[in-house]
């Protein structure tokens, strides 16, 4: 007896109730956006263009483990590239990726060649704040964003050597 009035509620309250409630499709995926950085490196010094400097576009999070030995949460932080490119003898690269849309993006440049390029520069970072307005072509689902782009100049200072 109890069946048939589960059976009965579910009917009358049924799935079919909910998915014709909505408009919208089921989505399914990660929302995402295009982005493409023209970014360009220069000395502090005297802002002359440096060549191969490494430049990368990374995220951060904090992710949190359970420690079951203590009892404990346990945090961590995580960094994880985007994309990352070189810079050409007039000092520029472009960096262009998909990623989850982001309100800021992490721009960091290193010398990673040494004194290849004239000496040894200092590492650098910048963050590109993008708004909504930002974005160029979202999608008609709203799971993708668009694209955006935009423009940043990292000053790197030369090291002395003692």
């Amino acid at each position: 007896m109890n069946n048939k009035f589960v059976r009965w509620i579910m009917a009358l309250l049924g799935f079919s109730a909910v998915a014709n409630s909505c408009d919208a499709p089921a989505m399914y995926g990660c929302p995402s956006a295009d982005y493409n950085f023209d970014i360009e490196v220069l000395n502090a010094e005297d802002d002359s263009p440096i060549t191969g400097i490494r430049v990368s576009a990374i995220t951060s999070k904090e992710n949190m483990y359970w420690d079951s030995t203590t009892g404990m949460a346990t945090y961590e932080t995580v960094t994880d590239t985007l994309c990352r490119g070189y810079t050409t003898s007039n000092g520029k690269v472009q960096l262009i990726f998909n990623e989850f849309p982001l309100n800021e993006h992490t721009i960091v440049a290193d010398d990673v060649d040494g004194s290849a390029n004239g000496g040894k520069f200092t590492s650098e970072r910048t963050t590109i704040t993008l708004n909504n307005d930002d974005y160029d072509n979202p999608g008609n689902h709203g799971w993708y964003r668009g694209e955006a782009s935009a423009s940043a100049t990292l000053k790197l200072t030369p090291t002395k050597d003692e």
